[in-house]
């Protein structure tokens, strides 16, 4: 497997050991243990002829993240409100994301991460994923619920 084309989109620790001179990089002290452990893991099966890289090719797409402000503060205090809330918000972005034909990644805690053209086709991935911003910040939630929300966009695997 080339890993020249995959390097950009691959943490460095999973390039180490591989074969060839375009994938050799210096130890980055920055990750910890279980980090690199986990690389290392991953980078036997990117080395080894993982089928996986041979499919993958980059294309552009767009993301978003999304938080409730306060959230700690609201599930220390009233926790049974919190979940009653969490339940509202998380149903609300589903709904503005899956209106802007994006897809709704992940969600833990208070954060939703949703894609735009990345494993559903979205032409214009941008524009959607600002009108879903757009919506999340102007939605009517409860009183006192408010969302900080990020959007960010390029290549992707």
């Amino acid at each position: 497997v080339n890993l020249r084309s995959y390097k950009p989109y691959l943490p460095q620790s999973c390039l180490q050991g591989s074969t060839g001179s375009d994938s050799s990089v210096e130890e980055d002290s920055s990750h910890s243990n279980a980090q690199s452990e986990s690389h290392t893991a991953l980078s036997l099966s990117v080395t080894g002829e993982a089928p996986a890289l041979h499919v993958l090719t980059p294309t552009r797409a767009t993301m978003l993240v999304m938080n409730m402000k306060n959230s700690i503060k609201t599930a220390e205090a009233e926790p049974m409100e919190f979940m009653r809330l969490h339940a509202k918000v998380i149903g609300f972005a589903l709904h503005a994301v899956r209106a802007q034909k994006g897809m709704l990644d992940l969600f833990v805690g208070d954060h939703v991460h949703a894609s735009f053209n990345a494993s559903r086709k979205c032409v214009q991935h941008a524009v959607a994923a600002v009108k879903t911003a757009t919506t999340l910040k102007q939605g009517k939630l409860d009183k006192g619920m408010e969302v900080n929300v990020a959007v960010c966009g390029g290549k992707v695997l």
